[in-house]
């Protein structure tokens, strides 16, 4: 079966780092596949590096630059992300009807998918939003945010919207590796782990549900 996939990258080779390299590998296993594949890069890109134009050609593969406006949201720290986003709306709403692809795969930051879930609901094409990171933590990490601060939780809130599955559905969704090891229908458990200090151990009391055949909690 041949799909047209558009991927929605943060950015994108030329430049170096694990994000680009995950990108150029899955991209080259889809055309193996006879899949098509075109690319598309946010504002954040060109941040990073001066494109050749809106379009540009890297090793044989394509990638639709978005250029950013300079406006009074884009001036404001934290406030500017959404910036990034309506940015990217707008070149996807622009690019899409010409290319036509089946699915739009959105890769990490939650920015790219909101981004695409836009972008899918108003033109009726289904969105895979990839997580490669959740961001609130990695910017932790790197030092540029404080767990529990401001930005830290506007992070992990777009990252919850952009994941949140429809309620009431009853649906449990497999990703990456645990996808090829469960079938429709099949009993999974589903275990949620936890960093609590030894004094928070003691005396913690884990919550156990059970739902039935249709997944609806009855004890």
């Amino acid at each position: 079966m041949k799909i047209h996939v558009l991927h929605i990258l943060d950015h994108s080779i030329p430049l170096h780092s694990g994000y680009t390299f995950r990108t150029r590998a899955i991209i080259e296993q889809q055309r193996k596949l006879g899949w098509t594949t075109d690319h598309i890069t946010s504002s954040k890109h060109n941040l990073a590096t001066t494109p050749e134009g809106d379009e540009e050609t890297v090793d044989g593969l394509k990638f639709y630059r978005t250029p950013g406006r300079s406006t009074l949201l884009s001036k404001f720290p934290v406030i500017n992300q959404f910036s990034i986003v309506k940015d990217l709306e707008a070149r996807l709403l622009e690019l899409v009807p010409k290319i036509k692809p089946d699915i739009l795969h959105a890769h990490s930051p939650a920015l790219n998918g909101l981004a695409a879930l836009k972008v899918g609901a108003r033109l009726g094409i289904p969105v895979v939003y990839e997580i490669r990171a959740f961001w609130e933590d990695a910017a932790v990490d790197h030092g540029t945010s404080k767990e529990g601060g401001v930005r830290y939780r506007l992070t992990r809130a777009l990252e919850t919207y952009v994941i949140k599955g429809k309620r009431g559905s009853g649906k449990v969704c497999l990703n990456g590796p645990a996808a090829r090891k469960a079938q429709v229908g099949d009993i999974i458990i589903i275990i949620s782990y936890a960093s609590i200090n030894y004094n928070e151990a003691k005396s913690h009391q884990p919550t156990i549900i059970f739902p039935d055949e249709n997944n609806r909690i009855i004890g």
